[in-house]
């Protein structure tokens, strides 16, 4: 049980021994006459003449078509997988409440629309062959999906197209976690939704979580955050597009970050033109305030070191005007510094 767990049966073509297919012949058989094989029953009769068969070579037949997928083990109606299976045969005072059935055989053409779906679904070629271990390991892959995804929906908050993953994950929860069986009966359903869902969310997304776009999505933001008081002193289109591709919940599928691109660019050169302009033009204010200043009468009758107390006012205000990227906290400046 722990080997097939790592996969040692599920990739294992080899045809089943002759014990194997005596154990298999044994559950049908009762089936067929409409009794129930309880793990008890098993080892009595394997116990038995004509067999005789000792007692850890009948669970380890059996662990070996579990294994494989031959034989399904259910206690009190609950299909028993991994931990639980091998505690059940281990546990020799509930071997009577445990069933054995045989496993459901699906044809090749199950098993092969079930590995191009992996294949299609999850960008990968699946290891196992037995129905039970493919089945397994599809459910592994769903499991592995589903957490990733969850990883990406925790930077909502910051990228709030990622919602568009909410649908997915619950269809995706709906898909983990089954039975093997599960995968090769039921799953066919779903498909057609489930590759809609990665070829119009799931792929774009995570490419442009991982790829440039994302990169160009975070700059923009940083840049309406520092500047987007700014934007009413340079009316022009970028901005409102720009401000637009940050909500936009389509924004992942389309090309648009190639134009936010283009519009950050150029906006950032109307914002640098018109800051220097506004700095330019409220230092001529305070150069002018200074010249009217040392041309008062009054001024030449200070002491020299009044006078460059005085001066230095001009300078630190020209400082603080300079230190500014945002042209309403530059007219402000200056307009105190006038004032009072």
């Amino acid at each position: 049980l722990a080997q097939s767990k790592d996969g040692l049966f599920g990739t294992d073509e080899t045809p089943i021994t002759d014990a194997e297919q005596e154990v298999v012949n044994y559950i049908r058989n009762n089936g067929a006459e409409g009794v129930r094989t309880t793990l008890k029953s098993l080892l009595e009769g394997f116990g038995r003449k004509p067999y005789g068969w000792y007692y850890a070579a009948v669970l380890c037949t059996l662990a070996h078509l579990c294994a494989r997928g031959r034989v399904e083990v259910r206690e009190d109606g609950n299909l028993l997988e991994d931990d639980d299976l091998e505690r059940a045969l281990k546990n020799t005072h509930g071997h009577g409440n445990v069933v054995l059935e045989q496993q459901r055989e699906f044809t090749a053409s199950q098993l092969r629309a079930l590995k191009e779906f992996y294949g299609d679904f999850f960008d990968a070629t699946p290891r196992a062959v037995e129905a039970k271990a493919l089945g397994k390991e599809t459910s592994e892959a769903f499991q592995e999906l589903q957490r990733h995804l969850a990883l990406l929906m925790n930077q909502a908050e910051r990228y709030s197209f990622i919602n568009a993953l909410e649908p997915v994950a619950e269809t995706l929860k709906e898909c983990a976690g089954k039975p093997s069986t599960w995968y090769l009966t039921e799953l066919p359903r779903r498909e057609d939704v489930l590759l809609d869902m990665k070829e119009q969310v799931i792929d774009p997304l995570r490419k442009f979580m991982s790829g440039p776009r994302r990169a160009i999505f975070d700059d923009v933001r940083e840049f309406v955050r520092m500047q987007e008081p700014n934007f009413a002193y340079v009316q022009c289109e970028e901005a409102v597009r720009l401000k637009n591709v940050l909500v936009d919940p389509d924004c992942f599928r389309n090309s648009r970050m190639q134009q936010a691109k283009s519009d950050l660019e150029a906006l950032k050169k109307k914002i640098d033109d018109a800051l220097q302009d506004e700095v330019g033009n409220a230092k001529k204010r305070v150069a002018a305030l200074e010249k009217r200043l040392r041309g008062a009468p009054d001024f030449d009758k200070l002491a020299p070191d009044r006078q460059e107390q005085i001066v230095a006012e001009f300078q630190k205000t020209i400082d603080k005007i300079e230190e500014q990227n945002l042209i309403a906290v530059i007219r402000d400046t200056a307009r105190q510094f006038e004032e009072s």
